[in-house]
């Protein structure tokens, strides 16, 4: 699947069920990977595209977790 096929389908899901709406404060949680960052961005663009009054914040939580074994 080609990048704008993705990118339909992901604002397609968001449309259907309503995730976005006017108004809202959204949190992000974003470990830093490309799988967290892409769902940000594209989140992102979806608010811009269709100028949606709503806020995005992104967080990171460091958990700090260290291997033990």
């Amino acid at each position: 699947m080609d990048l704008e096929a993705y990118k339909r389908r992901v604002f397609f899901t968001i449309k259907k069920y309503r995730l976005v709406e006017m108004g809202d404060v959204i949190y992000v949680a974003v470990s830093g990977g490309k799988d967290s960052c892409a769902a940000l961005a594209l989140l992102k663009e979806y608010v811009d595209t269709f100028k949606i009054d709503a806020e995005i914040r992104a967080f990171h939580i460091n958990l700090e977790l260290q291997n033990l074994a």
